[in-house]
Order: structure tokens, then sequence, then C-alpha cells
């Protein structure tokens, strides 16, 4: 795309226009900003929005994360440890826990099985979030510091991604932005659409 076509598809799919940073090279150009509307959450980066390969044309994409949201809403162990779903956009998750008693083990901290199924949610949305039912085959998850209290965020990151699998990288981190566990997961991509 050059320049010219770039606005154009700006102006078609999106609700308002705002400046988008890009280098062109050989008639091409390479986004390196995000996109920046009221939605960001909803879209993701602009490489997400205007790439080809994505199984969705960028006006769906907000319809489709919207969808997502909603068929996780069934996630009923999430809810049952009281996890909340804040963002998604293709590729990333983010998801809260807030510490309660209840997610306490014997020695007072954070067991690792909340924290284990903090992660594995983030994961799950952001391995489902380009429209494709997607199932774990592998999941590890190296524990780097206790907690007790507070609020644990996970962050889900697509790491690498082809038709049948996907890899995901997730960070729990505490309220002080210290990193608490990695996770990494990957899913197998079935050949059916989300519904």
């Amino acid at each position: 795309m050059n320049s010219e076509e770039v606005t154009g598809w700006l102006s078609k799919n999106f609700d308002r226009q705002d400046v988008v940073v890009f280098q062109a090279r050989d008639h091409t150009c390479s986004m390196s900003s995000v996109w920046k509307t009221t939605t960001t959450q909803d879209i993701g980066t602009f490489n997400d929005a205007i790439n080809p390969n994505l199984p969705i044309k960028p006006a769906g994409v907000r319809a489709l994360m919207k969808k997502i949201r909603k068929f996780f809403e069934k996630d009923r162990f999430a809810a049952h440890n009281d996890i909340t779903l804040l963002e998604i956009r293709p590729g990333y998750a983010k998801a809260e826990l807030i510490i309660s008693d209840k997610h306490l083990n014997g020695v007072n901290i954070t067991h690792g099985g909340a924290i284990f199924t903090l992660a594995d949610l983030a994961f799950a949305v952001a391995s489902n979030s380009h429209g494709t039912v997607a199932v774990g085959v592998s999941a590890t998850i190296s524990y780097l510091k206790a907690t007790n209290q507070g609020t644990l965020t996970a962050e889900a990151r697509e790491v690498g991604l082809n038709p049948k699998l996907a890899t995901y990288q997730v960070e729990v981190r505490d309220e002080s932005n210290e990193l608490i566990a990695l996770f990494q997961g990957t899913v197998y991509r079935k050949k059916v659409n989300l519904s």
C-alpha cells in the first residue's frame, strides 16, 4: 500500500482518522505505530487490522472481539475463581485476579493453581481471538515470586501463529508490576469457527 491507499483504507474502515506513522519502502508501507482510536483495545495494532492473513476484515474486528468476550463469559471455572477479563485484541488478552482468602494455600501464599488459572484464561482468550477454536496442547509455568494479597494481572501475547499451531507467552504481574510467574502455552487450532 502506498500512503494514498492507506489513507483511503483508513477512511473506509474506521469511524475517525488519526495520524498513523509509517515508512514507505518500494511502494509498500511498514506500519510502526498503534492505531489510536477510542477502541484501541478492540482493534489491536494497525498491522493486525490490515493483515490480509487474518480470517476477518478490519471492519469485523470489533464485532469479533465482542463475540469472544461473550463466549468467555461462559467460562465457569474462571468465574468461580473471580477472574475478570480486562482486554482482548487479536493475539492478545489481559485478565486480573484480586487475591482473597480462598486463593491462598496452606502456607498463606497465593496458590499456584490460582495463578495458573489466571494465566490459562488469558492464554485461552488470546489463542481464540482470531475466531478459530484453539485448544491447549501444552502449558508450562514458572513461579518467580510469592504473593498473598493485592491484584494479579496476566497478559498473554502471541509469539507464533500458523494454521495448525500457535504459541503464547503470559506474564503474571502484581500491583507493583513485579513479575510473579511466566507461562508458555501452545494450542492446536481447529478448522472450526468459534461460536
